[in-house]
């Protein structure tokens, strides 16, 4: 079965109790649990998942102006009927679950992280990998990029970058 990614957001005022809906969308496409979603720009959405991928989504897609029935079945990110499902790439380039995902708005880019130590970063724009390295963690806890037969692989679980993409923590 699909994984299904239900964005939802609310908002209410201190005069009344009441919550107003703002927005709700339901992302079909990844065949495994997603570990992390992630916004650039207010526009787009990029999830990973246990299935390896990374996906770009468009964030401001509203199936209710697509003319998506919301009985319509979904088979493989996309909508039988309409063709249209939000979803915009498939990113494959990871070789194990993808756990993390942070983004570099001002550079149009971002990384993703995961089991086995690989780190990613993407171009946006290209939905082609900048560059790609498995992290090995010494016996001290410091990290380098290097494969040495002293160190071990690691999972990376969390994943940072500074807004011009230049830092990555």
């Amino acid at each position: 079965s699909l994984t299904k990614m239900k964005m939802d957001a609310t908002s209410s005022s201190s005069a009344s109790s009441a919550s107003t809906k703002l927005l709700e969308a339901t992302y079909e496409g990844h065949c495994d649990w997603v570990n992390d979603v992630a916004v650039m720009d207010g526009s787009v959405l990029i999830s990973c998942s246990n299935d390896r991928t990374v996906r770009i989504w468009d964030a401001l897609w509203n199936p209710k102006e697509d003319g998506v029935d919301e009985q319509e079945v979904p088979v493989n990110g996309k909508n039988i009927e309409s063709g249209r499902s939000g979803h915009l790439r498939t990113l494959r380039g990871h070789g194990d679950y993808v756990m993390a995902l942070a983004t570099a708005s001002r550079a149009r880019m971002f990384a993703s992280a995961g089991l086995g130590g690989q780190l990613m970063m993407w171009d946006l724009e290209t939905t082609k990998p900048i560059f790609s390295s498995t992290a090995n963690v010494s016996s001290s806890g410091s990290i380098d990029g290097g494969s040495s037969a002293s160190h071990s692989a690691s999972s990376i679980y969390c994943v940072d970058c500074t807004s011009d993409g230049k830092v990555l923590a």
